[in-house]
């Protein structure tokens, strides 16, 4: 009798098994209806052209977006549907690409949007398979940080923080009874000055371009270099400005007044108290 069960379930599990695996199989749809540049070629029965109905654009960087756009694509298709079938298409898209004219455009940006998303592959795989945390929930929870920091260390005087993408700036806080209200009225000035000129610095990479904004920040640092401190607050302010802002250490260390005098000097002077000669 025990031969004979074992002898009946051994078909049952493997029936049990092979509709699991058709359960669980992945249909991938036909390339032509699922991808935007791919095409079947004619006559019927050709096969698929792998690179087609791609326009060109206007210009080189058109070109690459283009390129990307269509990555993008091909690899939301292959995530969404990782067949052995289609774990051959990229060749046959690179040889299609070639084949029928793509241009220099569409080949970088279509390539280098691949090869991120490789290398973004092959470091999860070093890492040990270690999903890597998203960028924007990254940033939102390093700033959250950040403001608690901030938040709780008032000794720190730091009243916010802005965060370019060439560097961060920080606008100092000081209590109105510990500033002189000279320092403090070029202080704040200086900080809203910095606060239009720098983010259109980094937008256009050009002062020319922004030669305005640029003269009125000059001249709100001159005022604050030379503005005489009267309090501890003062000098503690105008020095943390000073090693914090690169802007304002080159003009102390490197700059001279339009008589030839050397802002140096001019600094110094004002953190003993005295005023510009």
């Amino acid at each position: 009798m025990d031969k004979a069960s074992n002898s009946t379930n051994v078909p049952s599990n493997s029936m049990a098994a092979g509709e699991a695996m058709r359960e669980n199989r992945i249909t991938s749809p036909k390339l032509h209806e699922a991808l935007s540049f791919v095409d079947l070629k004619t006559p019927k029965g050709g096969g698929y052209d792998y690179w087609a109905n791609v326009p060109a654009g206007s210009s080189y960087t058109e070109d690459c977006a283009i390129g990307r756009e269509k990555a993008e694509e091909f690899i939301a298709f292959s995530g969404k549907y990782p067949t052995y079938g289609n774990s051959t298409l990229l060749g046959a898209i690179a040889l299609a690409m070639e084949a029928n004219g793509a241009t220099h455009g569409h080949k970088i940006g279509f390539m280098n949007t691949i090869n991120k998303y490789a290398m973004v592959g092959a470091y999860v795989d070093a890492k040990g398979g270690k999903l890597l945390i998203e960028p924007k929930a990254r940033l939102e929870a390093l700033t959250t940080e950040i403001a608690k920091i901030i938040a709780s260390n008032p000794d720190m005087m730091i009243d916010y923080i802005t965060v370019y993408k060439h560097g961060v700036y920080s606008s100092l806080s000081f209590q109105d009874d510990d500033l002189s209200a000279g320092v403090k009225a070029a202080l704040e000035d200086y900080n809203a000055k910095e606060a239009i000129y720098r983010p259109l610095a980094d937008e256009l990479g050009d002062t020319d371009l922004c030669q305005a904004e640029w003269e009125a920040k000059e001249a709100a640092e001159e005022a604050l270099l030379r503005a005489p401190c009267i309090t501890i607050a003062d000098v503690h302010a105008k020095a943390k400005l000073a090693l914090e802002d690169e802007s304002v250490f080159d003009s102390i260390t490197n700059c001279t007044h339009a008589d030839g005098r050397h802002i140096g000097k001019t600094f110094l002077r004002s953190l003993l108290g005295e005023s510009p000669l």
